[in-house]
């Protein structure tokens, strides 16, 4: 006989380890040899399981979905995947490691999903120290209905179209995550209609030599539908489209943009909207048509630096905007003022 660690007695019986109150289909609890075990009582903080290389992950998740939620636990290796992922509500997918831990799609039009509806939201779920690459999908991560989630050290690489889509979805994190050699845009977060992308975060993120934008924030026509977010931090460079871009039907509203930098983008900072903040934000070595800060809202620069080509501040011709402790280089363009400020 011995004590267990709920300090409950407990004896070893003809093979089989159980509580002395074991009575079956009653009370106690029972392990057999076997693998076989009954509990009257059980209590489980959260389940996890692990996938080796070779394993279906769906059926994992599938099987933490149908039992409440929990973490799937991907081995190091490349996980080559023929379908998409489905992710749940309350599911982590959780690898080794970026560029350790590898989702490869090789070309199919999958990719990792988190979709849900207007009647049924997905909540409470995190992808974190992964890599998804070569997929055709929408996007690599495409998602949307989602609220409350994490997505954090993740890398999507060399996609076919965009690299992270979050559409209609609030309040969530997005933090150290790359998004490199797609052939859309980076990142994108857009609502055509309601509900909103609002009230979330995007710290420490890269997008890198995309053929789209780095970071691409749409809103609806003759609207506000992406608005109340914090981007901090985050880099984007030699993208073939912008670096940040607010420029689209809609308008984005009440946003700061704090200590980002772009080198080598289109716009660097093309900001179609009304109360943006950029504070501490770089804007060095444009392309294209070659501006630093383009404001076409009401917002406002303070502390920024820009070294464009055409353009440092180019500003809207009737929207008021404040400029403050900004430092500008120089203008290479043919009889154009380094500035246009409208105050």
């Amino acid at each position: 006989e011995a004590i267990n660690r709920s300090g409950s007695e407990s004896t070893l019986r003809q093979g089989q380890f159980q509580s002395l109150n074991y009575r079956k289909g009653q009370r106690g609890w029972k392990i057999g040899d076997g693998g076989d075990a009954e509990f009257s009582d059980l209590y489980v903080s959260g389940f996890i399981k692990t996938v080796s290389v070779g394993d279906s992950i769906q059926s994992a998740i599938d099987i933490l979905n149908a039992n409440g939620g929990g973490e799937i636990r991907l081995d190091t290796g490349t996980h080559t995947l023929t379908d998409d992922l489905t992710l749940y509500s309350g599911i982590s997918l959780v690898g080794a490691g970026r560029d350790a831990t590898i989702l490869e799609f090789s070309g199919s039009a999958n990719g990792i999903n988190v979709i849900g509806t207007a009647s049924a939201i997905k909540k409470n779920w995190q992808i974190r120290d992964l890599t998804v690459q070569n997929s055709n999908n929408t996007a690599g991560i495409d998602v949307d209905y989602s609220d409350f989630w994490k997505i954090e050290n993740v890398r999507v690489f060399s996609c076919d179209q965009k690299g992270m889509r979050i559409s209609r979805s609030q309040s969530f994190i997005l933090t150290n995550a790359l998004s490199d050699s797609n052939t859309g845009n980076g990142f994108e977060f857009t609502a055509s209609t309601t509900p909103s992308v609002i009230r979330f975060t995007v710290l420490n993120c890269v997008a890198d030599s995309n053929g789209g934008i780095g970071f691409a924030f749409i809103s609806a026509a003759g609207s506000n539908t992406v608005a109340q977010f914090n981007v901090i931090g985050c880099k984007s460079i030699s993208n073939t489209g912008n670096g940040f871009d607010f420029a689209n039907a809609g308008r984005a509203y009440y946003a700061t943009l704090t200590s980002c930098f772009t080198n080598a983008n289109d716009i660097a900072y093309n900001l179609v909207g009304d109360y943006i903040c950029c504070v501490g934000c770089i804007a060095f070595a444009t392309a294209g048509s070659g501006a630093g800060f383009r404001s076409s809202g009401q917002n406002a620069f303070v502390g920024c630096i820009s070294d464009g080509i055409s353009y440092d501040f180019q500003s809207g011709a009737t929207e008021p905007n404040i400029f403050v402790g900004n430092l500008y280089d120089k203008d290479t363009g043919a009889g154009v003022p380094q500035t246009q400020i409208s105050m």
